[in-house]
């Protein structure tokens, strides 16, 4: 690519900002948001290589809870964990006591993001931000401004935004700061989703790394390219699957309760074999995804014993 963010340099740093206001503590399958967060993010952090710096910046954390006004909170962002090597032990032991309290000052969290890289000017250095948000700004500020000031600034950083289970005009406004900030803007539903999101970042930084050691990288952005696309094709299967299901039941309903076309025992019959064939072809995604990644992974083990071979032949014709 010609923009010069999307080019590997000598270092890779990665501001994480995460949201800890009050909405945060809403539940997802009997778990709160904030907790599936903080799980995601050591999951994140934990297989990171030692040579990538990790920052943490958190916002909402200060509330009706610890005393605070709203507008003491709006101004409450800081930044918990200063770039370094990931310890994930040393992070958790930062955010595990955070609660979901505070409002959401997304735009002063990216203004004061742009102080957090002054160090690592993008002439030399990768920047990327990950934003995980549940909701848009609500402390009147002005995030996509500030998304495009880090972006077009000396710092050159790329970001991206993970909206977790958003409604619609919360990921228009989301995707709008990923955009504004030329990066991308993923929608997790639930853990497992934003666990995949982060993953991606994970992935990339772990190519960064292959791509620092040499020869080795061509093979492992290869197998990353197709790990991604593996996973984007997984996903896209899943949302289809998730609005065919979202369709068929209106219909349903509409015949059942709005029409009275079809008796109870006729809806709850088509309602069963709704959940039947989405459960089946959830089943196939799910094996058709895992024999796909270990076909690529397989593949990618092949390349680099070839790679090693050709490093031991130069080897042995070296000495």
């Amino acid at each position: 690519m010609e923009d010069e963010r999307f080019r590997f340099k000598d270092q890779i740093n990665v501001l994480l900002v995460l949201d800890v206001s009050g909405s945060m503590a809403n539940e997802v399958d009997g778990k709160t948001m904030l907790q599936m967060a903080k799980d995601s993010i050591y999951n994140f952090t934990s297989d990171l290589p030692d040579e990538a710096n990790i920052g943490v910046r958190v916002y909402g954390h200060e509330g009706k809870s610890t005393g605070h006004t709203k507008e003491e909170s709006c101004r409450a962002t800081d930044l918990i964990y200063d770039f370094q090597s990931a310890n994930t032990s040393d992070i958790q032991d930062l955010i595990d006591p955070l609660s979901p309290t505070g409002w959401t000052p997304i735009g002063q969290s990216l203004e004061q993001a742009k102080e957090d890289f002054t160090a690592f000017p993008g002439e030399n250095n990768t920047n990327l931000v990950y934003v995980v948000s549940d909701g848009a700004e609500t402390c009147d500020g002005d995030p996509v401004t500030a998304a495009k000031e880090l972006a077009d600034s000396n710092i050159q950083s790329i970001v991206n935004v993970i909206g977790f289970n958003v409604g619609i005009e919360g990921q228009a406004h989301l995707r709008e700061i990923a955009e504004a900030g030329g990066g991308i803007y993923t929608n997790a539903g639930n853990e497992e989703e934003l666990k995949e999101a982060l993953g991606r970042g994970e992935a990339l930084i772990q190519q960064w790394k292959e791509w620092k050691e040499g020869e080795r990288s061509s093979a492992y952005e290869q197998m990353s390219d197709q790990r991604l696309q593996a996973t984007e094709d997984r996903n896209e299967w899943s949302y289809i699957l998730r609005d065919e299901f979202s369709n068929h039941l209106a219909v349903l309903r509409k015949l059942h309760y709005d029409e009275d076309y079809i008796n109870r025992d006729a809806y709850d019959y088509m309602w069963t074999k709704m959940n039947e064939k989405k459960d089946f072809y959830d089943e196939v995604r799910k094996t058709a995804f895992e024999q796909l990644k270990n076909d690529i992974e397989k593949n990618y083990e092949s390349h680099l014993e070839e790679i090693n071979k050709e490093y031991e032949q130069l080897y042995d014709e070296e000495l």
